[in-house]
């Protein structure tokens, strides 16, 4: 189901000018074009969350009681404010019942409708994951294990698990956009390899707010790992690049890079015919430790190797 918020201010991102800041905009000049918004919006949704309302604005009252006559009590009207239900217009005027008036300012209320969206996110995550892993032959076990890993994600914030998926995708511009069930499954093989590296090596893996993966042992840290996924479309080895890139950026911005690189959901790579130009012009094909930073190229491992465990494992006991 789509979320939608709709501003009757406008957005802080649009032009001066298409700000409505006067009542004689809301009633007036803006309704024709505010009328129309409201009902493709409303029309299109079985819940419908006012919310800073205290007053009633005609065009946003005439609208939604037209609304509800069409559509009968196929609709829930709800609305958040700081005052009392008894004393808002508004709800007076649209018979939002007390019931569905909740008390709280624009941030407490966005703050709560964002854990709960993240709430349901991490839910779909391992129902879809559990799905596509079963399909193509996990055992209960790995099921089990995968269902236990992606349930840690329960409590991350709505914004950190946008930056999971945009990690997951290379691409960090992406962090804003809505999830999609093809993510999730994406996702899945190599989350449920971090399960299996987690459960051999008897670390346990704690999801972070910049979007990455610690292995702790106890309250030692271990390592930093990074999921990426192909999507089915892309072969290991033009993730490469992209890998280091994302990696580089991750380490500038948080002081901290990943230090293994779990990729699922690619095709099989085809045997190069000739030498290949290196992937990085400036770092060349291999890391140059540095005595304070560390390596600057993680260990990068296929979850479709068949060894990940094994080589993930060997890595942090040289560690």
């Amino acid at each position: 189901m789509t979320k939608t918020v709709v501003h009757l201010h406008g957005s802080v991102n649009s032009p001066n000018d298409d700000w409505v800041l006067r009542t004689e905009v809301i009633n007036n000049e803006w309704k024709a074009r505010w009328r129309e918004v409201v009902a493709r919006q409303i029309l299109a949704a079985p819940n419908v969350l006012f919310v800073g309302l205290g007053s009633a604005a005609p065009v946003l009252s005439e609208t939604v009681t037209m609304i509800a006559a069409a559509v009968g009590q196929q609709k829930a009207f709800y609305q958040a404010d700081i005052g009392e239900h008894a004393r808002n217009d508004f709800a007076q005027k649209l018979n939002v019942t007390k019931d569905r008036y909740i008390r709280g300012s624009w941030c407490e209320v966005m703050s709560r409708l964002a854990t709960h969206l993240a709430e349901e996110q991490a839910h779909t995550l391992t129902t879809n994951g559990t799905v596509i892993l079963k399909v193509n032959g996990a055992s209960d076990e790995e099921l089990a294990a995968f269902q236990e890993i992606a349930g840690r994600l329960r409590g991350v914030t709505l914004l950190a698990l946008g930056r999971f998926r945009a990690n997951a995708r290379l691409d960090l511009a992406s962090r804003y956009l809505p999830r999609t069930q093809q993510d999730e499954e994406w996702t899945a093989f190599a989350l449920n390899a971090l399960g299996g590296i987690s459960a051999e090596t008897g670390l346990t893996a704690t999801p972070v707010s910049t979007g990455m993966w610690h292995l702790k042992n106890g309250n030692r840290f271990q390592a930093q790992v990074l999921i990426v996924t192909g999507r089915g479309t892309r072969r290991m080895s033009a993730l490469e690049a992209a890998i280091r890139s994302v990696s580089r950026v991750i380490r500038e911005e948080t002081g901290m890079g990943p230090d293994i690189v779990l990729v699922g959901s690619v095709i099989p790579d085809v045997p190069p015919e000739r030498v290949s130009a290196p992937l990085d012009i400036v770092e060349g094909e291999e890391s140059v430790p540095d005595i304070i930073t560390g390596p600057r190229s993680p260990r990068v491992l296929s979850v479709d190797s068949g060894t990940v465990i094994k080589d993930a494992k060997e890595w942090l006991d040289g560690l």
